[in-house]
């Protein structure tokens, strides 16, 4: 493994040329210097640390450290992972993690950054250049729009658009798939775990507050509702097939880009997974991970 000094000074070159200007002397790039020399330490992740020390771009580089943020988590408390892995035989694609418990039960795991519209960045720097504060706010017809984006992240990650399922396996009886996305800077950064039961399973399963007249990816579709819906439920149904569940992240501090931890909620779809076997699955994430903060403090 190579010194930690040559470590950091490669480190602080690939943020530099990714549009984050630091120096290998810098204290906050201690934090992700120390995560990647313990992954590097693994001999299973020398891909990952390689991409990363070799980044020249902002939207790159985050996606990378946002894998090497989740990999560390598990990795620190012992639980290992498996990194890159090829799950079907008829294509060259891998599920970015694999994760076999000791009785066999295996997790696929796909990631996802979800990253602010650029129109709302923009909007932000023109507000903050002419007034010194932004002050936008998302409607509700902006919140739905928001909330499609994000299923449609989802749904992408798992389903091409001929409809076919890609990454997962769709037969496997041990196999686990889950879609992890990280979705801190989703509607302005306010997004609450009724966003995430709202994109799995559409308005039946929210508040009416929290309703905007969506079908969820993982809901099932009834007679009685109008064709159009039929055609969403058409669209989602081969993700609803084979995706067990949907992994929200959500970063700690929001705000920095490279030196975070993770908090999570687990939406598992209940057409494949029993409540009893949603919570084994939640167990082994329990063990890396906090849940949002919003609900830990509903159950206090």
């Amino acid at each position: 493994m190579e010194p930690m000094s040559d470590l950091r000074l490669r480190l602080a070159e690939a943020l530099s040329a990714s549009g984050y200007q630091v120096t290998p002397d810098e204290d906050r790039l201690a934090p992700l210097a120390e995560k990647l020399g313990f992954l590097l330490e693994t001999n299973r992740y020398s891909r990952l640390v390689s991409e990363i020390l070799a980044a020249n771009d902002s939207a790159n580089l985050r996606s990378l450290v946002l894998e090497a943020t989740f990999a560390f988590h598990f990795e620190i408390v012992g639980v290992r992972l498996l990194y890159e892995v090829k799950r079907r035989a008829d294509n060259e694609t891998s599920v970015d993690f694999f994760f076999e418990d000791d009785l066999g039960a295996e997790l696929c795991i796909e990631m996802r950054l979800v990253q602010q519209r650029q129109a709302l960045t923009t909007l932000f720097k023109q507000q903050l250049d002419e007034s010194g504060y932004f002050g936008t706010v998302l409607d509700g017809d902006d919140d739905r729009a928001e909330t499609i984006r994000l299923q449609r992240l989802i749904l992408e990650k798992a389903v091409n658009s001929r409809g076919e399922l890609i990454k997962f396996q769709s037969d496997g009886a041990k196999s686990h798939n889950i879609v992890a996305i990280e979705v801190s800077e989703l509607h302005l950064g306010m997004i609450d775990d009724a966003d995430c039961v709202l994109a799995a399973y559409g308005d039946p399963a929210v508040p009416d507050f929290a309703r905007r007249q969506l079908f969820g990816l993982f809901q099932e579709s009834r007679l009685e509702y109008p064709p159009y819906i039929h055609e969403i439920a058409a669209r989602f149904a081969p993700f609803r097939r084979a995706v067990h569940a949907i992994l929200f992240l959500r970063k700690v501090p929001p705000g920095s880009p490279i030196d975070y931890s993770l908090e999570y909620v687990l939406v598992h779809n209940r057409q494949l997974l029993t409540q009893e076997e949603a919570t084994k699955i939640a167990q082994i994430f329990n063990g890396a991970m906090d849940v949002w903060v919003s609900i830990r403090r509903r159950q206090a």
